[in-house]
């Protein structure tokens, strides 16, 4: 998936204060893993509470 697109599903929990990290800077290849850092904790909170849903 595009950091565009994580960047817009990932955005609709909340305000994301940093881009997505995971991405090699020389190459631009994904390393497998991505961090967000949302401006609130209520962001961070709503994302994890539907990703642990959908794993119920």
């Amino acid at each position: 998936m595009s950091p565009s697109k994580l960047l817009e599903y990932f955005s609709s929990y909340g305000v994301i204060q940093k881009v997505p990290f995971g991405f090699d800077k020389k190459t631009g290849k994904s390393r497998g893993y991505v961090i967000f850092v949302y401006r609130t904790l209520v962001g961070a909170r709503a994302v994890l509470t539907s990703l642990l849903m959908d794993t119920i």
